[in-house]
């Protein structure tokens, strides 16, 4: 999308937030904070709001990566992880639903409501471990 486009989206309450700017997630500390400073500014500068929220690309996250999203007042973060979030969860750490077009619209529901998260838990502790 080009600045425009976001801009018009924002106008009509389009939320835009935080990724890395070249959907890449580099373990070095000053190319991994730069990726974040390059996306806010592209946001910033098309919407005028401070972004501060983030996704991690293709849902690739590492302990070490906390601190630095902190150091970039990034107040919480998404995983591809399944899940629902608690109170309780690292807030640089929170689950999501990734919603896919193979998912029908009762699957969708399900975990939108909480109860296919409960599903999933309770299918995973009947398997047997090993």
């Amino acid at each position: 999308m080009n600045r425009r486009e976001v801009k018009q989206l924002d106008d009509d309450g389009v939320d835009f937030q935080l990724h890395t700017h070249c959907h890449r997630t580099p373990l070095d500390e000053a190319l991994f904070r730069r990726e974040i400073r390059d996306n806010r500014n592209w946001i910033e500068t098309a919407t005028g709001k401070m972004a501060k929220h983030f996704c991690y690309p293709s849902g690739v996250y590492r302990p070490e990566f906390l601190p630095w999203l902190s150091a970039e007042q990034i107040i919480s973060a998404t995983t591809c992880d399944t899940g629902l979030a608690t109170p309780h969860q690292n807030p640089l750490l929170l689950p999501r639903l990734v919603d896919t077009t193979g998912r029908s619209d009762l699957e969708f529901e399900s975990w939108i409501n909480g109860v296919g998260d409960l599903i999933a838990n309770w299918k995973r502790a009947l398997l047997p471990s090993g």
